[in-house]
């Protein structure tokens, strides 16, 4: 008789417990967007770049907004940026790929992307690299045993050859569809991370 009421006193718990994690009040997922990656390639010697922070230019709600997840009844998690901002983290993922391809990176202001706004930087700089981000954006919508994302990154980028006196604007956008069957900070930061990866390679691969 014991073990019959133990049994069903645990079922109850497991249940109130089942019910309380599904109808917990939506929280915040931090991520902490950065480089996630390894260049297929790095410089011969070593060389100065210049690298400008990147403008923030979303219709966002705040600077270190990314997205969010509906778990239903108008509810939502939200997907912050664990730095300062967004445009923070993309600049310093930029920078982290310069550095892991050989390259010294030095902090520049004021470049307004013109080919004469290089006439002021510093004479020992090989290139300079700025510009700024249209799109950084996960939308999610929780079903049933999965999660379904929808990731749009499109980021514009002037990179200027201090040598030729030229700018080149690179402009890179990827959208990507990802379905979780266990959805967590881990993941979707992986999610953000490759995707912006692919783009800063795309972006820098052939300064030499």
């Amino acid at each position: 008789m014991n073990r019959i009421k133990t049994f069903f006193i645990t079922v109850i718990i497991l249940f109130g417990l089942l019910v309380a994690v599904s109808c917990r009040t939506p929280g915040t997922y931090f991520i902490g967007v950065k480089y996630a990656g390894e260049p297929e390639t790095s410089i011969q010697g070593t060389a100065l770049i210049g690298m400008q922070s990147f403008l923030d230019k979303r219709e966002e709600e705040s600077k270190n907004y990314i997205g969010a997840r509906v778990v239903g009844n108008d509810q939502k998690e939200l997907f912050l940026s664990s730095q300062v901002s967004v445009a923070d983290s993309v600049t310093s993922a930029f920078e982290e790929y310069a550095e892991k391809r050989g390259f010294e990176v030095k902090s520049i202001s004021g470049w307004d992307f013109s080919p004469e706004g290089m006439k002021t930087m510093d004479k020992g700089l090989k290139y300079v690299v700025g510009g700024h981000i249209e799109k950084l954006r996960c939308d999610a919508t929780k079903r049933v045993g999965r999660t379904n994302m929808v990731l749009e990154i499109k980021i514009i980028t002037y990179v200027g050859s201090m040598e030729a006196g030229s700018v080149t604007k690179r402009p890179f956008e990827i959208k990507l569809k990802r379905t979780d069957h266990t959805f967590g900070a881990p993941g979707l930061e992986k999610f953000v991370n490759e995707a912006l990866a692919k783009i800063i390679a795309n972006t820098l691969a052939d300064l030499s």
